[in-house]
């Protein structure tokens, strides 16, 4: 066992730009900032409006899924979904988390902050279809999910392992604990 976490077969190790997942390096895939995003806010907001955005985001999401909801409740209508007009609005929603330093939020609230990005980051994904939901069930297609989806908060990509994994690991890039 020593000797494969040695040689990085089985490696969970994150890095700033991917993360190797067995033999595979899966690179990010920053889904809130992209070559159409306004320039970054130089501004930081404070902890009140973080927790506001993250609950928007939450919010917003939820929203789009009610609506592309199956009657049944079954299935959500993610193609539907990536067309629609309720989307953009989610995804300029979401480029504000470019402005939000976790480090400066309460513990409760950084951990409140961290949830709701978290779930919105996975549905994000799934719509962006970096994980198909058929395949969803597919261990290594999941894992492929966690370690390439992420949102650019507060100036570095947090993938859903760098939240999830937050408290154990620091963060790739500036080789700090992750704010959990």
């Amino acid at each position: 066992m020593i000797l494969l976490v040695i040689c990085g077969v089985f490696s969970m190790k994150s890095m700033s730009r991917g993360q190797v997942l067995g033999p595979w390096k899966v690179p990010k895939t920053v889904l809130n900032v992209n070559k159409d995003s306004p320039p970054l806010q130089k501004v930081m907001l404070d902890e009140a409006a973080a927790g506001k955005l993250a609950q928007k985001v939450r919010l917003s999401m939820l929203k789009i899924k009610a609506q592309n909801m199956a009657e049944d409740g079954m299935n959500v209508a993610y193609d539907a979904i990536s067309t629609s007009d309720d989307f953009a609005a989610y995804k300029a929603l979401c480029g504000e988390l470019c402005a939000v330093d976790p480090g400066a939020l309460a513990k409760e609230e950084r951990k409140a902050f961290f949830i709701n990005v978290y779930n919105a980051l996975t549905v994000h994904a799934i719509i962006e279809g970096l994980c198909k939901p058929a395949y969803f069930s597919d261990t290594l297609g999941r894992l492929r999910l966690y370690a390439s989806a992420a949102y650019n908060i507060g100036g570095l990509p947090y993938s859903l392992n760098d939240i999830e994994n937050g408290g154990k690991y620091e963060h790739p890039r500036t080789m700090r604990r992750t704010p959990l």
